[in-house]
């Protein structure tokens, strides 16, 4: 009996241990419940010290009623984004309350403060809206426009210098790219207009003091309804020093847009001949057709060499190639170097050069203008001994079109003397 019962009191015994246990269970997980429906209940608080901030300023959150733990944390975040998502974050250490600093978000906008538990997602509390403005910012009136429309832009935060500029671009074109540009003319908030492109997706952006520095840009706009930028000749051969016809249509209507006539296959920074559309959208540019070859005709925004459209290939025959060359192969110091070209494109700022023999296109020692003439002769005296050559651009650019052969040379004076 003695055996018996002391194994029922054993039994017993253990039997309390595990009802404790259980209730001690029970009770943590009903504090800890509650704890949560204290949250839940406004218990924290989260606030800030302003409802509206300036660009590099400070953000003072406070907040009280937190857990305590050492990785609860208070975030910053856009107002309506999801409790994943978070700019800035700082810890609490520990503290139930307490203040928090951040640096204002680098982009106008409303956002929120927020209380998190124990570095988890679980919110805890949040704050009212707080705004931050004043950050350079650039918008456009619609979403969509129908090509011709006027579209207004509006923008602010800006430097405030005379040559700050707001542009017109492609959408995800890099930053050096631009349709339609105005300066701001020193105004820091303001609002400037465009004619709306061809069909498409653009942005506007704004950039300070006439350099690429970019400062804002806006969301994508679509342009409908109008066609898209084309280009034609009025004949696919010509014979040289014809007139070339060219139409084009769908321009953005910038007074620089231009029209072009280039070598097949050439870069789209590479041209013979070109005219300003001074801020036609649709109309015709005419040409005189250069030496024999292949070419193509080509229309830019706006003094870019973004090119918007390209025609088909044309032809050009009966006539010579551009040639070069020079009335001796040697010369003395001051002696006069006459140098004959033709088969040259007919503009008037079409150019002879005297470069140095091997020299790249974009070196000279002395140069003319050919005026519009197609053939010809320049003259330049021999100012320095070496080698050289003559060479024969188009229309102001370094498209090297002929080079004299072979180079001839330039030699002291017989008694020494340099003149």
């Amino acid at each position: 009996m003695t055996f018996k019962g002391g194994g029922l009191w054993l039994l017993r015994l253990a039997m309390m241990v595990f009802a404790f246990v259980a209730c001690s269970q029970t009770d943590g997980t009903i504090g800890h419940a509650q704890a949560r429906l204290n949250s839940d209940a406004g218990t924290v608080t989260v606030t800030t010290d302003a409802t509206d901030y300036a660009p590099n300023s400070t953000i003072t959150v406070t907040y009280d009623g937190l857990p305590g733990n050492y990785n609860d944390w208070i975030g910053i975040s856009p107002a309506g984004s999801d409790d994943h998502t978070y700019i800035d974050y700082v810890f609490t250490f520990g503290q139930t309350s307490g203040t928090a600093t951040f640096n204002a978000p680098a982009s106008n906008g409303s956002f929120v403060a927020r209380a998190y538990e124990n570095n988890t997602y679980n919110k805890l509390g949040e704050s009212p809206t707080f705004t931050v403005s004043g950050f350079p910012a650039v918008s456009t009136d619609l979403g969509t426009y129908t090509a011709g429309d006027t579209i207004t832009v509006s923008y602010s935060g800006l430097p405030g210098n005379y040559n700050d500029w707001i542009s017109i671009a492609p959408t995800g074109s890099d930053d050096h790219t631009y349709m339609q540009y105005a300066f701001t003319l020193g105004q820091k908030n303001g609002t400037t207009t465009f004619t709306a492109p061809g069909n498409g997706s653009y942005v506007a952006r704004a950039y300070t003091n006439n350099t690429y520095t970019k400062l804002a840009e806006s969301s994508a706009f679509t342009v409908t309804g109008g066609a898209p930028p084309s280009i034609s000749t009025d004949a696919t051969t010509y014979a040289q020093g014809d007139t070339i016809t060219v139409t084009y249509d769908g321009l953005p209507g910038n007074y620089s847009d231009w029209i072009s006539i280039a070598t097949s296959g050439s870069g789209d920074d590479t041209y013979l001949q070109y005219v300003f559309t001074q801020g036609q959208m649709s109309g015709t540019a005419t040409f005189v057709a250069p030496g024999n070859g292949s070419y193509v005709a080509r229309a830019y925004p706006n003094n870019t060499y973004a090119k918007l459209a390209e025609s088909s290939v044309f032809a050009v025959s009966g006539g010579s190639p551009p040639s070069i060359s020079t009335d001796a192969s040697s010369y003395t110091l001051g002696d006069t170097i006459t140098v004959t070209y033709s088969g040259m494109p007919g503009n008037y700022t079409d150019w002879i050069a005297i470069a140095p023999d091997g020299s790249s296109n974009n070196t000279y020692v002395q140069y003319v203008f050919t005026k519009g003439q197609q053939s010809g002769t320049a003259t330049f005296t021999a100012n320095d001994t070496g080698s050289f050559v003559a060479r024969a651009f188009p229309n102001n650019t370094y498209n090297l079109l002929a080079e004299s052969a072979p180079a001839f040379t330039v030699a002291a004076s017989v008694d020494g003397g340099t003149d």
